[in-house]
């Protein structure tokens, strides 16, 4: 599937395997960066973790972030020492969190996208 988003530029998916279906795209359009966002879940993560390795070992230059979370989940340090009750407690995550400061102000989107 192909989907265009302002004068030259489109997004293109594709079903799974996600390596072969990145390296598929990547080769057609002669792409050297790719950029997607980290996943979390320990599956995901695997998966992702196996593209970055091949892409890399392909000579792509890999770029990851964050996309669907406030913060990163290892940011979030509860310390298991100085606090009871039970892991259905919010109040230790949330000191945690609160530690931190305040969340970082989103990125500004930009005026456009570069079409090669």
């Amino acid at each position: 599937v192909t989907a265009r988003y302002g004068p030259g530029a489109q997004v293109i998916t594709r079903p799974r395997p996600h390596l072969q279906a990145v390296q598929q795209v990547a080769a057609a359009v002669g792409a050297r960066i790719i950029i997607f966002n980290r996943r979390y879940e320990p599956h995901s993560a695997r998966c992702d973790q196996a593209v970055e390795v091949a892409l890399a070992a392909q000579g792509c230059q890999v770029i990851t972030f964050n996309a669907s979370l406030l913060r990163e989940p290892h940011e979030v340090k509860m310390d298991q020492t100085v606090w009871a009750g039970h892991f259905g407690t919010l109040t230790p995550f949330l000191k945690a969190w609160e530690k931190l400061g305040p969340i970082p102000a989103p990125v500004k989107p930009p005026n456009h996208l570069p079409v090669a």
